[in-house]
């Protein structure tokens, strides 16, 4: 779809990160096209069913009553403060949020568009726990058109961004089966071996059954020396210096193995080669993360595939092989659903799940000859590479899409496209 531009544009210097605009568009701060309310504490007002109370995920309770009711747009006061939500119902909203009274000559839709290209990093207090303002927030300058033409750039936003979540979710099913497929191959391989004709044996673990008969089970506390990772916050990371994976790049983009001259990294302080050599990694050692928001993630992992000086970061364990093993053998079995089962049953936590040392010590693996566990590798590389290289690349086309998404959404609020005679499919 080719989209024009505006015919004239004039420069302006109260939009900061917009230094022009089309020329019959004005500029004016949020509170005027939203007037910024704080929320308020739930608890007194919690119930099985009601209205839903909303935080900066989303709904995660229900309240007795409710704090507004009609379209508004919530912004995180605290932590998650870059994730502006659109919300068109009666809603309690935490005291760590903000809602809007949207004005009577803005459109609801258009201010939450406006509001994703707020660039919030700026705003945001020089905290450990990042924060917002409402001063700050209710005095930035966002573009304004009139009322019908936020509407047709509303609608239009509603029409694309639909279908390019299509697409992204479509992509996400195929990812989802490629890890299925991935699951079944590994649990094959990791628990019965690559030789169909192998002697058996008990086990002697009940939920584990037959193994291979010269394989032998061992708690992970006899497997590995377990540590933690640096005790630094995520304001601690810089762009240079000693690469450090944390919990973060575990659960979200490098899980399974970290390899630093590939995977995109921050970096934190050489100093830490002084004073914090314990979490300093080797190759073939294993980084858990120690928490997890829900408990599909418990035991999510990753290992250095590398020779590069690397560090563990915040909320991390640490677990370095003390005895002979081939750690990418381990990486394949701790990715097994029947090894992850062992941690489910053990993490607590309601909203945020904790992995600890004596959870994963008590853990139990088992473990093949050396030889055996690389050939082991060698196949289950060779089977998996195929699936692998499609999963990326279906990775990277949702990155493009998510790119996409945003940089459509920057070009509409900020006039660099015009939408006005875009015709839109009735029923879209």
């Amino acid at each position: 779809m080719s989209v024009p531009t505006y015919n004239q544009y004039k420069t302006t210097s109260k939009c900061v990160f917009t230094p022009e605009i089309p020329e019959h568009w004005k500029v004016r701060k949020l509170k005027f096209m939203g007037a910024v309310q704080n929320g308020r504490d739930y608890k007194h007002v919690e119930s099985e069913e009601g209205y839903d109370v909303i935080g900066s995920g989303g709904a995660f309770v229900k309240a007795s009553d409710y704090l507004y009711s009609g379209e508004s747009v919530l912004f995180g006061r605290k932590g998650t403060i870059d994730e502006p939500l659109y919300i068109n119902d009666k809603f309690w909203t935490v005291d760590t949020m903000f809602y809007t009274i949207v004005q009577e000559e803005t459109v609801a839709k258009y201010l939450y568009y406006c509001s994703k290209t707020i660039p919030f990093k700026y705003l945001a207090t020089q905290t450990a726990l990042p924060s917002i303002t409402q001063f700050d927030l209710e005095n930035f300058y966002l573009t304004y058109p009139n009322k019908d033409e936020q509407q047709k750039i509303a609608n239009f936003l509603d029409y694309k961004t639909h279908q390019i979540d299509q697409l992204i979710e479509k992509k996400k099913a195929l990812i989802e089966k490629l890890d299925e497929q991935r699951i079944a191959v590994i649990t094959q391989a990791v628990t019965k071996g690559i030789d169909d004709n192998v002697k058996m044996k008990s086990s002697g673990v009940e939920w584990l059954g037959d193994i291979p008969l010269t394989w032998k089970p061992r708690k992970l506390r006899f497997i590995f020396g377990f540590g933690r990772g640096l005790g630094i916050t995520k304001a601690e990371l810089k762009d240079d210096g000693v690469p450090c994976v944390n919990y973060g790049e575990i659960h979200s983009r490098y899980g399974f193995e970290v390899i630093p001259e590939r995977d995109a990294l921050k970096y934190v302080d050489p100093v830490y080669l002084e004073t914090d050599i314990h979490s300093l990694l080797e190759s073939g050692d294993f980084v858990f993360a120690d928490t997890s928001e829900d408990l599909d993630g418990s035991g999510n992992f990753t290992y250095l595939n590398s020779n590069h000086k690397t560090f563990a970061g915040y909320h991390t364990v640490v677990a370095k092989p003390k005895i002979q093993v081939n750690s990418r053998f381990l990486a394949f079995l701790f990715d097994a659903q029947i090894f992850r089962s062992q941690i489910r049953k053990s993490v607590s936590g309601v909203k945020v799940f904790s992995i600890t040392q004596g959870i994963l010590k008590d853990c139990i693996a088992w473990l093949p000859l050396i030889d055996e566990q690389q050939r082991i590798v060698e196949h289950l590389d060779r089977i998996l590479n195929k699936s692998d290289r499609m999963k990326q690349l279906n990775l990277a086309a949702i990155d493009k899409l998510e790119e996409y998404r945003v940089s459509l959404i920057t070009a509409a609020v900020t006039g660099k496209i015009n939408v006005q005679k875009v015709d839109i499919p009735k029923g879209e």
